[in-house]
This record gives structure tokens, sequence and C-alpha cells, in this order.
């Protein structure tokens, strides 16, 4: 790979738009690569510099230079033309304010930021007490039919969930004394829940290789790592367990991958009502992910998205645990912005997929393997991991010496 980088190197050394770098991890970039969570070599990386977001792509010359050459500016004060309205108002705005405005508005926004943090907790606190009241609701009404179900082993369900609203309502005084209502009566009274009706698409959606997850992943059947310690941004997340869930994480910083959201929102606009979403924010601060909702409704040209918007709770990741523990399950090196992991109703990882700029959840497997799930149908599957045929410079390059290869590589 060194060769192939070297060349692609020289080749955007006097590109205007992009270009391609060395970043040595053991010496003078050791604080970079720090700052963006370089673990490993060779790690490619590409975007703002102070934004770096993880490369996913294939590393060979072709692919490289594929990628390099759809890499775009970046809005800032000096490309004020690929800035959209909102961000030429602001980029004008703070330029007319000066330092020490700016620096009294940064003030009064930490004092409005610790305030408004205060109340939301507060509301959150408030919601979930009612989201524990209504799940322990219905945790006694599934009680008390499976109760009416083995005191009346002749009483069919919808006979018995009739009656045991009436007990919960009051309006039977005694369960031991009370007389079952008849089961047609109530078969009347109670109307069939309607189950998810989704038929199968023509043909069986396939992915490239570089995209392709493998039936043998080491994540599948694995218990899903509780949310439970992330914190509410947008809506209450549902737990896992409670129907089959879409699990996503992101960043308000990859706006590459702000596709990825759309497209999990038709999803859940689809299968909302059989299965659960919930997007996992993995910003730094909270205040990023919570600056995502300014953002609803609004078009984003160079994202190619007419109208963003998340219709499905939203959580932060508060000091990376849920994205630890889901990045030990699968067992890679990183979980990043568009990871995509599907939880069945007994909180086990049936599928996962990792999207990206160019490939969204609607080109990917994901959304027929959710209407699987949802009907009870056997999950696509794309074979076992095929064996990888490593190089002697593959294989030299991946131990490392210490040497000018072992750094860090990033666009």
């Amino acid at each position: 790979m060194k060769p192939d980088w070297d060349r692609l190197s020289a080749e955007f050394a006097d590109n205007k738009v992009a270009g391609v770098y060395d970043v040595d991890c053991t010496a003078s970039g050791k604080p970079l690569c720090d700052a963006n969570g370089v673990r490993g070599f060779p790690t490619i990386k590409y975007g703002d510099p102070n934004s770096l977001e993880d490369y996913s792509g294939g590393r060979s010359y072709d692919d490289l230079k594929k990628f390099a050459e759809g890499l775009k500016p970046l809005c800032s004060p000096a490309n004020r033309d690929l800035c959209d309205d909102d961000e030429k108002a602001q980029i004008d705005r703070y330029v007319d304010m000066g330092a020490d405005a700016i620096k009294a508005l940064i003030a009064d926004g930490e004092t409005s930021i610790a305030e408004a943090e205060t109340n939301f907790k507060e509301s959150v606190s408030k919601l979930q007490a009612k989201y524990e009241s209504l799940m322990q609701e219905k945790d006694d009404a599934i009680a008390a039919v499976k109760a009416l179900e083995a005191s009346y082993p002749g009483l069919d369900a919808q006979t018995a969930a009739a009656f045991a609203l009436g007990f919960k309502a009051g309006r039977l005084a005694d369960a031991d004394t009370a007389t079952a209502p008849e089961p047609a009566a109530a078969a009347e009274e109670v109307a069939a829940p309607s189950g998810p009706n989704f038929g199968a698409p023509t043909n069986v959606p396939t992915v490239e290789e570089k995209w392709t997850i493998y039936e043998d992943d080491v994540s599948f059947g694995k218990r899903a790592p509780s949310l439970d310690t992330a914190e509410a941004i947008k809506d209450v997340a549902a737990k896992l367990g409670e129907k089959p869930t879409l699990v996503m994480f992101f960043a308000k910083s990859h706006k590459g991958d702000y596709t990825t959201i759309v497209d999990v929102s038709d999803l859940a606009d689809k299968y909302g009502e059989f299965a659960n979403f919930v997007g996992i924010g993995i910003d730094a601060d909270k205040k990023d992910t919570e600056a995502l909702l300014k953002k609803l409704g609004k078009a984003m040209p160079n994202e190619y998205i007419d109208e963003f918007r998340v219709n499905f709770p939203l959580i932060w990741d508060k000091d990376k645990e849920c994205k630890e523990a889901y990045r030990n399950v699968a067992k890679v090196m990183t979980i990043t912005p568009s990871a995509c992991f599907l939880v069945d109703a007994d909180k086990k990882i049936v599928w996962r997929e990792q999207f990206g700029q160019g490939y969204e959840p609607r080109k990917g497997q994901i959304g027929e393997q959710l209407r699987r799930l949802i009907m009870g149908e056997e999950l696509i599957k794309n074979g076992p991991t095929p064996v990888p045929e490593e190089s002697d410079d593959e294989e030299e390059m991946e131990m490392g010496d210490g040497s000018e290869e072992d750094s860090d590589l990033g666009f």
C-alpha cells in the first residue's frame, strides 16, 4: 500500500481542493493522531483537519484515487460559495461583531447552556418517570391476562384480554370468584390486532464486496449492549427487547453521513409500527449532538438532501460507553458514524452494516433484513467471510517495524 500512497500523494501535490498526506503518529503527528483516536496503522482518515472522518473504502491505488478525486472543499470564510444561506449569515455576523463581542456572546451562551441543561434534565426525569409508569401498567395488564389464561384453560387470548381489562378497571370485585364472560361476546368487543404484512421485494438486494457483511460476523447472536447510559436528546428511546430495533450511530460533524439519518427515517416511516429506531450521537460534546436538531427541515444541497429530517429518538453517548460496548461486541477497530445494528426482540444482534459517503442504507441490505426480521423470515445470508490472500509486503505492513511505513496515513 505504501508505494500506491506515495504515488497518490505526488499526484495531488499541486491540487487546490484536496491533498494526500502522511502523518507520523510516532513523532510530530502524535497529538493529531491521539485527538482522532488512531490506534492501529495504517489508518486512513479524510475531511476537515479539525474534524476528520474514518475512511472505510478500498485501499488499492484506483480506489484511493477515485475517493480523493471526489473530495470537495468545505464551507469556510474563504469558500463562501460552498456555504448555504444560514452558514453565510453566520460567518458575516461573527466577522462584523469583533473578538470582544464574540467572547461576551460565548459567556452568555455558556450561561444559557447551563440553564437549558438543568431544565432538560428535569424534563427528562419527568418523562422517564411517566415512561416507567406506563411500562408498569403494561406489565400488569400482561400478567393479568396470563393469570386468567392459567385459571381458565379454555379461554381464548382476546376474551382473556377483555376480562383482564375489566378486572383492572375495577369492574370485577374479586378475581377468585368472578365468572369469565362468554368468549363469543368478548370477542365482539375486542378487535383482533393487525399483524405486519410487508411483501418481499422482486429481487434480493446485493452489495459490492467491500460493503458485504458475512454470515459468520462475530457480533451475530451476541447480546446487544444496553443503551441505558446514554442521555435523551430527542424523544425517549424505547428499551431494547420490546420490538426489533435498529440502532444507528451518528455525529453532527459527519455531514457526509446525514443521508444515513434520512434513509433510516424512511425505514421508520414504513416499519415504525412494528420496530423501534434509535440514533446514538457520538460527538465529543453533547451540545454538538443537540445542534443537529437545528438542521431539521432544512435543505442540504452539498449532501444531496432536499429536506433533513429525523423521525425517531436520538440519544447522546456520554463517555462513549455505548460506542465502546458495540465495538467490543463487533470486534472492530472503531465504531464510526453510519454504523447500524439490527437487534431482535430477544436483544440479540442479528445484523450490522456500515454505511458512509456514497453508500446509504437504501443501497444496502438493512431495509430488507429489517422487513424479514419483522415478518419472521430467514435473513439474507452472504456466505462465510472470504479468506484474504496476503502478500509478504502486506504482512510486513501489518506487523510494523517502527519505520516510516508504520506511520498513520490520512487524506
